[in-house]
């Protein structure tokens, strides 16, 4: 094995330093080893990376990095080849390498088509697919992405517990809340409707969770597929859902504002945060003229389902006093029949405006310095 001499001194004891060097069709994957993964380098990997950061989640995708304690992904766009991302590893890592370089053993064994390099075993599907699950510990137990993807893109990612007399597996809620960004899909009401076909998978909702339970440890894999298929067919749902009203409505009311005050003093996609700590993303924050501060937060709702969401979300807001003197808006579309009790309740948090009188609305805003 060739002999790797770290630079560093905190690595000068390096016992237990070895680079390991996994190569696959298509992909590499580079790791430094001091007990437990410290650095890496996925190259073209066949699975995605998902970042915890602030309670959000980003996918990454393609060529990344990950360094100790490995959580975080950085995403490299780089196209390099073996040798030359092989030497980025070694100055990244501040390893000299002494040895004589060579290819991996796969390339002279390839065939070409059309400038792709395709070659299938057995080995490489297991590992291509084995490739695309994480595990990561958490405070509610372990998180296991699957081999799995929503039609949003996501990557399905169950958790696994041990509780009294087995296990418990779930997906977090996770398919109820895509139902829930669809906008006009009331999870609560859509998971009664599925409930047969998550029962198909030995599973149940509970406190809108997708849920499975099982005794063994050997039934633990199989539980978390089962888990996965369950909550992707809630999730999936949404797809048969006619989305245009809501993203039409939004879009036409932005368009609205717009015109009126101007896209400099817009910002769409709001990052807010309740009293306690949820975070929320308004539609659009409407900005004063002179420093940009936000006047007003707008959410546009297109479907009477989502007043009680929204009414918590203004209310949560309401108690943030970072957010005082800031008004929160709710533009109802006129071609719809709200129910009246909710709609007075919106008007404990928040003012609720038609969009006929956005107008009315837009040009107090306009004139704030």
């Amino acid at each position: 094995m060739p002999v790797f001499s770290p630079e560093k001194p905190h690595f000068r004891l390096r016992l237990d330093l070895l680079v390991h060097v996994r190569k696959l069709p298509m992909k590499s994957t580079f790791t430094l080893i001091f007990g437990e993964r410290i650095f890496s380098l996925d190259v073209n990997p066949g699975l995605t990376h998902t970042n915890r950061v602030n309670g959000k989640r980003e996918v990454i995708r393609g060529t990344h990095w990950t360094r100790w304690p490995c959580h975080t992904a950085e995403r490299d766009k780089r196209e390099l080849g073996h040798q030359q991302w092989f030497n980025h590893f070694l100055l990244e890592a501040n390893i000299s390498f002494r040895g004589r370089y060579d290819h991996p053993p796969y390339l002279p064994e390839q065939i070409g088509l059309g400038g792709m390099i395709v070659s299938l075993s057995e080995r490489f599907l297991k590992a291509a697919i084995c490739e695309q699950t994480e595990v990561i510990a958490t405070s509610q137990g372990y998180e296991v992405t699957l081999p799995q993807v929503y039609a949003s893109g996501n990557v399905v990612a169950v958790t696994v517990a041990a509780e009294a007399g087995g296990f418990v597996v779930h997906d977090n809620s996770y398919a109820a809340m895509l139902l829930e960004r669809s906008g006009t899909v009331r999870a609560a009401s859509l998971t009664r409707e599925v409930a047969a076909g998550v029962e198909a998978y030995g599973c149940e909702v509970v406190n809108m969770r997708v849920v499975r339970r099982c005794s063994t440890l050997d039934e633990v894999a199989i539980s978390l597929t089962l888990v996965g298929c369950a909550s992707r067919l809630i999730a999936d749902q949404a797809l048969a859902v006619d989305r245009a009203p809501l993203f039409d409505f939004k879009a036409k009311l932005l368009g609205k504002v717009t015109g009126l005050i101007g896209a400099d003093r817009i910002e769409p996609n709001r990052d807010v945060t309740g009293h306690l700590g949820s975070r929320y993303k308004i539609a659009f924050a409407v900005l004063s003229q002179s420093n940009g501060r936000p006047i007003a937060f707008v959410e546009p709702i297109a479907d009477p389902s989502a007043l009680p969401r929204k009414f918590k979300e203004f209310y949560d807001i309401s108690l943030n006093e970072s957010y005082a003197g800031i008004e929160r808006v709710a533009v109802l579309d006129d071609s719809k029949t709200f129910p009246p009790g909710d709609a007075l309740l919106m008007q404990e948090v928040g003012s609720l405006v038609r969009f006929s009188d956005a107008a009315n609305m837009v040009s107090q805003w306009a004139t704030v310095q």
